[in-house]
Formats: structure tokens, C-alpha cells, sequence
């Protein structure tokens, strides 16, 4: 059996769910830390232009999409089961609509105005706030 590497970043939610998939079959795996945002010349050489996270590399195979990692880990070790027999269509239902429109929705809303302010609000002073809030409504206006 190859080696299961997963090429990620450790804030990434989708890097989350295969280090999830990947513990809940017991597999073992290395991991390889790429940067979260561009440029990631390493993981573009690897994937041919792919630069999103997560991406699994077994052997010379390179996986692409959580989607496509969880039928692969479904195929390395079929116990426990990431799609339950008869259910398969539901589960990768409710996968893509997890992966997609919620996250889509998730993130838009924490990146409102008031979702920013409770975020900076543990984080850091008031004044900090003040200046990271203007900072951040004159780049989206084009006045930065």
C-alpha cells in the first residue's frame, strides 16, 4: 500500500473534513503543509494548476477535491463506511450541499460587518477595531 499524503493548511474547513475522513477510517497519513493563499508553487507543480486545498497524493495518484478523497479513502478502507450501503446517493447529496451552499452562506455571513467586530473583538483593542473596520470598507469601496 502507498503512503497517504494530504497536502493542506490547517485553517482550511475543507482540509478539516479529509483530516476528519482520514481519522475516522484509522488510516495513517503524512501531512505537507502548503500555504493558504498564492502563490503555492509546489502544490501547482503537483497538480497540474489545481490550487485549492485539500488535496490526498497516494503514490503517483493526486486527488483533487474532498469529494474525490472521500471515494478514494472509501476504496483504501471500506470500514467504517463514509457512504453507508443504500445511501450512497444521499450521503454525497449532503456532502456537496454542505461543501457548496452552506459553506458559500457561512461565509459570507461571517464576514458581515458585525461578525468581523465580534471576531476583532476578542482579539484585539477598540481602537485596533476602528482601524482594521475603516480599513477594510475603504479597500471594498476602491478608496484604499
Amino acid at each position: 500500500m502507498n503512503e497517504l499524503i494530504l497536502h493542506h493548511y490547517p485553517q482550511s474547513p475543507f482540509a478539516e473534513k479529509a483530516r476528519l475522513m482520514l481519522g475516522l477510517k484509522g488510516l495513517s497519513w503524512h501531512s505537507v503543509l502548503i500555504p493558504p493563499v498564492m502563490p503555492k508553487p509546489d502544490l501547482l507543480a503537483l497538480t497540474g494548476g489545481y490550487r485549492r486545498t485539500s488535496v490526498l497524493q497516494i503514490g503517483a495518484d493526486i486527488y483533487c477535491d474532498t469529494a474525490l478523497i472521500a471515494q478514494r479513502l472509501e476504496r483504501e478502507k471500506s470500514v467504517p463506511a463514509l457512504f453507508p450501503e443504500g445511501q450512497e446517493a444521499v450521503a454525497a447529496a449532503l456532502a456537496q450541499f454542505g461543501d457548496q451552499l452552506l459553506f458559500q452562506h457561512a461565509v459570507a455571513i461571517n464576514f458581515q460587518p458585525h461578525a468581523l467586530e465580534a471576531l476583532f473583538a476578542r482579539r484585539c483593542s477598540p481602537e485596533a477595531r476602528r482601524r482594521a473596520l475603516s480599513l477594510r470598507w475603504r479597500w471594498r469601496s476602491g478608496r484604499y
